[in-house]
């Protein structure tokens, strides 16, 4: 009994607390939780998380972690910004930025796989590189605690 009911929580868990929660949210907070703007809002903001979450989900399936998709996300805001500031059209922007983050995977990949290098490790040194990199083409414009710009 106890080795169905693990099974079924382990294939069907995060959809049911996901219910579960939006029920009790939807009855405790009827007024804000369930509306029209909040709901909008919950489907477009989060969308970005749910991405990288489908983009950490391939290293994990195989036991890895990939530390850098925060840091490379940050980069990557930074990179499309300041390269559509400079007058450079947004699909070209997309193909830089595309290539960019194909480098990143390619070059931890690389690491891991022909390098022998442990992924937590590959990905967190790729993560404080690609955070430099970030400091260095926009040092005004990063807020983070303890970051010395000059």
């Amino acid at each position: 009994m106890s080795s169905s009911v693990f099974r079924f929580l382990s294939i069907y868990g995060l959809p049911l607390l996901l219910l579960i929660l939006f029920v009790l949210f939807s009855l405790l907070l009827p007024n804000t939780f369930l509306t029209e703007y909040n709901i909008r809002s919950m489907l477009s903001d989060k969308s970005v998380i749910a991405l990288l979450a489908l983009a950490e989900m391939v290293p994990i399936a195989t036991g890895a972690f990939d530390l850098s998709i925060g840091w490379g996300l940050g980069l990557y805001h930074i990179l499309t910004v300041g390269l559509i500031d400079q007058g450079i059209p947004w699909p070209l922007v997309m193909v830089i930025v595309l290539g960019c983050g194909f480098t990143v995977g390619t070059a931890i990949g690389l690491l891991v796989t022909r390098g022998g290098i442990d992924p937590f490790i590959a990905s967190l040194g790729m993560g404080t590189f690609l955070f430099g990199v970030a400091l260095w083409y926009a040092p005004q414009q990063i807020v983070c605690p303890g970051a010395v710009t000059p």
